[in-house]
């Protein structure tokens, strides 16, 4: 202490003002950085906590579109369904068509087949029952 009594009294005051200014900038700073650092990380903490929710909200709708775009992609486009629908009434004419003349054919075939055995026993009875024709009369010399 002796030291310091040796000084300058205006260099004292000096060292005495340096001192407080920098203990008051230690305090100042001190009691500051705690509660601005403090806010600091709750805002972050904050922000992270809503991050996570909009990304599970993203997730979520992601999820749900594409399930939307599967349903969609598996209907059928009405205009679709109004051709196919054509095409098979179509179909259908031209199979009930087929089948009547399948139906036809079928029996224009069981006729043929009748007539043909009518005749074909009719023809065998004519061969059978023809006797030999008599021998025609020799030529007489008569002249």
């Amino acid at each position: 202490m002796e030291y310091w009594n040796r000084l300058p009294g205006w260099l004292q005051q000096g060292v005495i003002g340096i001192g407080l200014f920098l203990a008051g900038a230690v305090l100042a700073f001190g009691y500051s950085y705690r509660p601005l650092h403090g806010a600091l990380v709750w805002e972050v903490e904050q922000l992270e906590t809503r991050l996570d929710e909009r990304n599970r909200e993203l997730l979520e709708l992601s999820d749900q579109l594409a399930q939307h775009r599967s349903n969609a992609e598996s209907r059928i486009d009405p205009e679709t369904l109004a051709q196919v629908e054509r095409e098979l009434e179509q179909t259908q004419r031209v199979l009930a068509k087929a089948e009547k003349d399948v139906a036809y054919l079928k029996t224009k075939r069981k006729n043929a087949e009748a007539s043909a055995s009518k005749w074909r026993s009719r023809y065998e009875a004519l061969r059978d029952a023809a006797a030999p024709a008599p021998a025609a009369p020799a030529p007489s010399d008569a002249a």
